[in-house]
């Protein structure tokens, strides 16, 4: 006897292709409930996020899933540091092309500040180990604590040396030591004693050192200590990504640098790389492969405004009758087309003109259309280390109308086809990507990557029902599993994740009972 499913109103069988117990006549050996230990060790599930690196052509030559940088960067043309908030305000000297979340975070690198520096007392005593490195300072009541940083003014302490039977003085640091002009974390702190690491003397050349003097502004404090906030004169002084926290202009944004006790105030120089921190090759995927997805990202541009006699007609030097302002301006990202309107130009697709850069503003989709964006420019994200495909040219008229004149100016994403990447589930659930076929045309290219579950995970039955002559062991049996953190706290499980839930969905048939 078999049943053969459920009868609708209509008389159509409903049959679901998921439960083989709801179109049959139900079948002994349902599992109702499950009990399990947590277990060990289990991938948590973690979505893959990584970046695509195209080349001239537009074409994808690499996925990167791990903290990497663009290769994309800015000159710095000033920043402020408000040491309270811990936020530093950049302005480039050309258009960033950042926003929130577009990379989440910067690196910012070579910047001179200069923060002001307290005496901290005049050291009566110091003794230096040559072998650790180790210069312990007598200062009576210096007031410091552990972390705090110093400075020591260079040739500011003396000593006399053994390697000349203590013949002359040598006063430290020389401006070739490893001390000088550099920022020395205090520890070993007493009430008139502390300690810092000058660096170890070589092998061969460890004399004893015997105190002669110091001066009296020998030892500087800027408090605050090591590497919380800006605490250096040429930022950063460590390998730190910070946060983009606000994008200001076109031209400016704000990071997180982290509170500090000591104002700084920016001397010049240094450069801002956008940094992708977030960028991971997944966890928990499970299966042979994973389909993949590949997409050219396009953004919507409004126009604001363009430069008085921006466009100019034959050469960049053009003026009067030869030189335009348009009143509206329509990009088409994907094709590259920019519809100037220019009221009875009197221009014909003979001509050619020119857009002096940063001559039109948009704002766009990208950022919300928060901010300002002057185009054509000198260096463009999009095509980096090269400028906007106009910037700096004189480019054809492609059509026109009595208003209006037609120009290619390069597209804007969208406009990408051809790209295949497959990827293949690896140890630990990670994804492994090959890039198929390059495709050409990309600008924006982004990896769309499904979310790793652990939904409808198959449960296979090793003993037979032991009714009559079958030999069918249990089977169809599907679980749903949640993966979370170790409860454990201590020892090699505390940093693993095991099962914290788990639920039947779909009960199977033929177990054993």
């Amino acid at each position: 006897m078999e049943f053969s499913g459920i009868t609708s109103t209509n008389g159509d069988f409903i049959v679901s292709e998921f439960d083989i117990n709801q179109n049959q006549v139900p079948r002994g050996g349902l599992i109702v409930s499950l009990g399990s230990t947590p277990g060990t060790g289990y991938a948590p599930l973690q979505g893959a996020k990584v970046k695509a690196f195209k080349d001239a052509t537009g074409g994808i030559t690499s996925v990167v899933g791990i903290a990497t940088s663009s290769g994309f960067n800015l000159g710095i043309q000033t920043a402020a540091y408000d040491n309270t908030s811990g936020i530093i305000t950049v302005t480039t000297n050309t258009v960033h092309g950042f926003a929130l979340e577009r990379p989440n975070t910067v690196k910012l690198k070579g910047l001179e500040f200069v923060c002001p520096k307290t005496v901290v007392g005049v050291a009566t005593t110091a003794t230096y180990n040559p072998a650790n490195g180790f210069l312990v300072l007598n200062i009576p009541n210096h007031g410091l604590t552990n972390g705090d940083a110093v400075i020591l003014e260079t040739g500011s302490i003396c000593f006399t040396c053994s390697k000349d039977n203590h013949g002359s003085n040598h006063c430290y640091p020389r401006a070739t030591d490893p001390a000088a002009n550099q920022y020395l974390t205090v520890s070993g702190v007493g009430i008139n004693t502390f300690t810092v690491n000058v660096g170890v003397s070589s092998a061969g050349a460890q004399y004893a050192h015997t105190f002669v003097s110091a001066t009296s502004t020998a030892v500087k404090t800027i408090g605050g200590g090591g590497y919380v906030g800006v605490t250096t004169t040429i930022f950063q002084d460590h390998e730190r990504p910070l946060f983009v926290v606000g994008i200001v202009s076109d031209r400016t944004f704000e990071v997180q640098a982290g509170a500090s006790t000591i104002p700084h105030t920016y001397q010049g120089g240094g450069n801002a790389f956008e940094f992708f921190e977030d960028l991971t090759f997944g966890s928990g995927y499970r299966g042979g492969s994973v389909a993949i997805g590949v997409t050219d990202q396009s953004y919507v541009h409004r126009f604001v405004s363009a430069g008085i006699n921006s466009i100019r007609k034959g050469n960049f030097a053009a003026t009067g009758t030869n030189a335009f302002t348009a009143t509206n301006a329509v990009y088409t990202s994907f094709s590259g087309q920019l519809v100037l309107t220019i009221p009875n130009h009197g221009l014909s697709t003979s001509d050619t003109v020119g857009i002096d850069t940063g001559g039109l503003v948009f704002k766009c989709s990208k950022d919300n259309f928060f901010s300002d964006h002057p185009y054509p420019r000198s260096v463009s994200k999009t095509s980096f280390p090269n400028s906007d495909p106009i910037a700096g040219i004189q480019t054809a008229i492609t059509a026109t109308t009595t208003n209006t004149i037609t120009l290619n100016v390069g597209a804007g994403g969208g406009g990408g086809t051809g790209a295949e990447v497959t990827a293949i589930v690896g140890a630990g659930g990670t994804l492994a990507f090959t890039i198929t076929q390059a495709g050409t045309g990309y600008v924006n290219p982004e990896i769309i990557i499904p979310e790793p579950n652990y939904d409808n995970l198959p449960v296979i039955g090793i003993s037979r029902v032991g009714l009559g002559l079958t030999t069918d062991t249990g089977s169809n049996l599907l679980v749903d599993v949640k993966v979370g953190a170790s409860k454990t706290t201590v020892g090699i499980g505390s940093t693993t994740f095991e099962i914290s839930e788990f639920a039947i969905s779909r009960p199977g048939h033929s177990f054993k009972h």
